[in-house]
């Protein structure tokens, strides 16, 4: 058997166990707005939700000095008023937050939050684990054109 022969015999087996392979194949993520929607629904007016944030992306608007912090976790919860303007839409969740009795409004574009979990109670050993969302949400926004 000559080389070209073990090449060709080669890629033929490559090819059959190809094709017999099935890639495996992951749910769809539910997009973030509606995952951070359901936790706010699931603790009606009691609970905090936590947002895992990279502030190193454009659009993240925290006080100065958290910008930049690759990893800020945040609280919003429907029970913090004055004013009372909890916000999560497509593009982003807002809410005026307290940072050291000073009172900021915060606003996180979705591609920022890198996860979220509820927390309802302040019981350690009941805080649930962290919902952890696709990095490739995480890649820079291009360049804005002038």
């Amino acid at each position: 058997m000559n080389l070209d022969e073990i090449i060709r015999e080669t890629k033929e087996a490559q090819r059959q166990l190809n094709a017999r392979y099935v890639a495996p194949t992951q749910p769809p993520q539910p997009h973030k707005h509606k995952v951070l929607e359901d936790m706010l629904v699931s603790m009606p007016n009691k609970g905090v939700l936590q947002v895992k944030v990279d502030c190193t992306l454009p659009g993240v608007k925290v006080p100065d000095p958290f910008v930049g912090h690759p990893e800020l976790v945040l609280n919003f919860s429907p029970r913090y008023d004055n004013p009372h303007d909890l916000l999560v839409d497509d593009d982003a969740i807002r809410q005026t937050l307290s940072f050291s009795g000073q009172r900021q409004l915060v606003h996180v574009p979705l591609r920022a939050v890198t996860a979220a979990r509820c927390v309802v109670s302040n019981d350690p050993s009941q805080l649930p684990d962290f919902h952890v969302f696709p990095q490739e949400d995480l890649e820079p926004l291009p360049p804005e054109s002038a």
